[in-house]
């Protein structure tokens, strides 16, 4: 027979490994000596009561949700905890538990004392309390602190974001400090009436909300060490001045929180609502829709219908989380009307679990002290994890604003004799960076778009490129380039082109090329005025009445060069056009092509108009349109010989060939002395009276002879060979007049200009005035520098080497 000893040892053993094996915790189960504690064991387990097998899987599966093991004593306290995450896994004392925030919340905390000052650039790990209005947020705040410090009321409460940090320290005063009014202490009355001075501050006294936080300090031996972040409960219907969107405005507000990938939610839902429609859990959700990092609070158990429990909820069933769902009992406002202190309620609260049906057998789980040690637990684990990103983060803002600190430039000195030094420095750092913009010797090389030469280069190209495109025969058709031969030739029939025809022709069309040129040097004038204004910009930013003069007087330098500049690009366009040059050797060339039957085969159609012929991509030497013959002059490497020896049988043939084309072929008739002195008679005579005869209209209204076509063509061909070549004239003198008298001559200049119209003792103070925007800018920098240097500083003396490898 079976003594009792052996059948309570057998018992306890397959208790044990059934749980075990439940949990498939083989590996990592740290074994406990059970011989020592047998007594205290066996009597737990007598007084167990026999659990269905459902009940005991929901036991295991609380055990699993909350992912840890607990042997349990008579007195319901937690002798030994157990993580069971990995065989690794080492274990704490509960002394650890309440201690284990020491080395690490402090420095977090200091921390969000920086987040708050310099805003929310930095990514802290922290718990963000959210729920609805009616959810018991401020309940189980005041219930982890263990005192009443929150005020309370109807409607929207809490206006304002409350960062709270509980230090836990070794003296028995108990009090708070806020970061706005440095080291003053408050007792418990002063934190709620000063919260409410604060919000009121800002959001105004009617109920508005403001986003910025209030940051409150409590310092007590009753707490353990943990941070907070209070978020305004969610209010659907605006009262007072609160807007028409509050909910919205409400909601954008926490998400701003809890989108921080580095923060634990602890969304509170009241036991006595539909946890499917809690406003906390559903915007945890958003952020957090796998429950990763998310803590479920359900408040007011004791307010649910009789024969009612949320076991499946504390279970997991309905919602899983990663860390479970934590049961807790908020104060009735009976309670609170009557100040029933919270010690007190914190008791009650064990002994109403403790004798609850559903609750009891998981009792160990439930209640405001193991949330406040479970959100400790997985804080401090956070913080842990996060560490390495939290330092990168400060390592990457204190680069951030050391850059945007250099950008503004040392304060202004003070000494006169300093101050005219940086004047004539900024001077003389502007005129070189425009010299350097327009060479393209600028340090920062930009590769996404052009900028100075560059830009004044395709400016070159562009002015002309329309005159390239269009036929140069636009302006006149063909019927009147018939008259214009006509009329030359006055009564007598001419075989050939008349020289005045072919030289008047030619100048019109030279003339059309001054409107382009002219605009050219206009553009070239906008893109150095934009150049100017681009200069070292975020110098002259500092200082705006400098800035206006620089740009003032950098004005007036150019546009008083632009007036020579176009002077002597429309005396270059006269000069090309007054002197027809029909012995230049290109033309010659052409001439001889035409004579010969070798020049290429050019469609150019006779008649009545002539409309333009588009033809894209065309310039001095590339691939003509159709009314273009030779561009191209002789090549590069001919030599000087061969040059020479072209130009004089050009020079040979052109006698000939311009006697044929032109008629002079003949030579002129001369004045015999008989009939000049027949002429002076008539002349001295006077004239001879006859009477008026009417005046006749000719109109031209036949088409065109074939020799008038042929004549027309060999015209035209000869128009547009000589209009080529003074088009380039034009386009290369253009570009040479702009650069030596606009560009180079503004180099030269301006810098001179600048000290000469900007350099007085006398306005160098108002001059160095600087942007008031600026100096803020400025100092905020330095004060953002100073906190994260120091912030840097406190986390390179933070030593993690004490902290457990594991928690779960």
């Amino acid at each position: 027979m079976i003594s009792r000893y052996s059948r309570s040892n057998q018992k306890i053993t397959r208790y044990i490994k059934t749980l075990v094996k439940q949990q498939q915790l083989y590996r990592n189960f740290t074994t406990c000596t059970i011989k020592s504690s047998k007594n205290k064991i066996l009597n737990i387990i007598e007084q167990q009561p026999q659990h269905s097998l459902k009940q005991e899987q929901q036991e295991l599966k609380l055990n699993n949700t909350n992912r840890d093991f607990r042997i349990i004593s008579s007195n319901n306290q937690y002798n030994r905890f157990y993580s069971t995450q990995n065989k690794n896994s080492g274990h704490i004392l509960i002394e650890d538990i309440e201690t284990v925030g020491t080395s690490l919340l402090p420095v977090i905390n200091k921390l969000q004392e920086t987040t708050a000052l310099i805003g929310s650039e930095i990514t802290l790990p922290q718990i963000i309390v959210i729920g609805s209005q009616s959810s018991g947020k401020s309940s189980v705040l005041e219930n982890l602190v263990g005192r009443d410090f929150l005020p309370r009321g109807s409607g929207l409460v809490t206006r304002r974001p409350l960062i709270l940090q509980l230090n836990k320290h070794d003296s028995l005063e108990e009090y708070g400090e806020f970061a706005h009014t440095g080291n003053k202490k408050f007792d418990f009355d002063g934190i709620k009436q000063e919260i409410e001075r604060e919000t009121e501050r800002l959001a105004g006294a009617n109920k508005d909300i403001s986003s910025e936080p209030i940051l409150l300090r409590i310092y007590s031996p009753n707490v353990i060490p943990l941070t907070l972040v209070d978020t305004p409960g969610i209010a659907r219907v605006p009262i007072g001045d609160q807007p028409s969107n509050i909910e919205e405005k409400l909601k954008s507000m926490i998400m701003e929180y809890i989108s921080n990938p580095n923060s634990i939610i602890l969304a509170i839902t009241s036991a006595n609502q539909d946890i499917v429609t809690s406003d906390g859990i559903k915007l945890a959700k958003e952020v957090d829709p796998e429950g990763k990092r998310t803590i479920g609070v359900l408040t007011k158990l004791d307010l649910m219908d009789k024969g009612t429990d949320a076991i499946d909820v504390l279970l997991g069933d309905q919602i899983p989380l990663k860390y479970g769902f934590v049961g807790i009992i908020n104060r009735s406002q009976q309670d609170i009307n009557n100040r029933k202190p919270i010690s007190q309620m914190l008791k009650d609260e064990q002994i109403w679990f403790d004798q609850h049906p559903a609750y009891s057998r998981i009792n160990n789980q439930l209640g405001t002290k193991y949330l406040a040690q479970k959100c400790n637990k997985i804080l401090t684990k956070h913080i842990r994890d996060t560490f390495p990103s939290v330092k990168n983060q400060i390592r990457q803002l204190i680069k951030k604003y050391q850059d945007e600190l250099e950008k503004y430039g040392e304060p202004i000195p003070e000494r006169s004799v300093d101050k005219s030094r940086l004047l004539i420095d900024i001077l003389n750092r502007f005129s070189n960076q425009f010299r350097s913009d327009l060479d393209g010797s600028n340090e920062e090389l930009n590769t996404k778009h052009f900028n100075g030469g560059a830009r004044i280069r395709a400016i070159f190209t562009q002015s002309f490129k329309q005159v390239q495109e269009q036929s140069p025969f636009d302006w006149i058709s063909d019927k009147q380039l018939r008259v214009a031969l006509r009329n030359a030739a006055g009564i007598r029939p001419t075989m050939f082109i008349p020289q005045k025809t072919f030289d008047s022709l030619v100048k019109k069309q030279i003339e059309k090329l001054k409107d382009p040129a002219t605009q050219c040097s206009d553009l070239v004038l906008d893109e150095l005025l934009r150049i100017l204004t681009q200069v070292d910009s975020h110098i002259l930013s500092r200082f705006p009445v400098l800035r206006d003069r620089i740009v003032e007087v950098s004005n007036n330098v150019l546009r008083k060069l632009l007036s020579p500049t176009n002077k002597m690009i429309s005396d270059m366009v006269d000069a090309e056009a007054c002197f027809i040059n029909t012995s230049h050797p290109v033309y010659l060339g052409e001439l001889n092509k035409l004579l010969s039957g070798s020049s290429p085969n050019i469609n150019i159609n006779i008649n009545a108009t002539t409309t333009p012929s588009k033809s894209s991509n065309t310039s001095y030497g590339d691939e003509l349109n159709p009314y273009m013959i030779d561009r191209s002059y002789p090549n590069d490497d001919y030599t000087q010989k061969q040059q020479q020896q072209q130009q004089q049988q050009n020079q040979q043939q052109s006698t000939g060939i311009l006697r044929r084309i032109f008629g002079t072929s003949q030579p002129q008739q001369q004045v015999q002395p008989q009939q000049q002195q027949q002429v002076q008679q008539i002349k001295i005579q006077g004239p001879v009276t006859q009477k008026p005869k009417p005046t006749i209209e000719y109109e031209i209204t036949e088409e065109l002879t074939e020799d008038e076509k042929k004549q027309i063509v060999l015209l035209k061909r000869l128009l547009l060979s000589y209009y080529n070549i003074a088009q380039f004239n034009v386009q290369e003198n253009t570009m040479k007049i702009i650069t030596l008298f606009l560009i180079e001559r503004s180099k030269d200049i301006l810098q001179r200009e600048l000290a000469t119209q900007l350099y007085d003792e006398h306005l160098v103070d108002q001059l160095l005035r600087e942007n008031e925007n600026i100096i803020t800018r400025r100092n905020e920098c330095i004060y953002k520098l100073d906190i994260l240097k120091k912030a840097k500083k406190s986390l390179s003396m933070t030593e993690l080497k004490d902290i457990p490898l594991q928690f779960y």
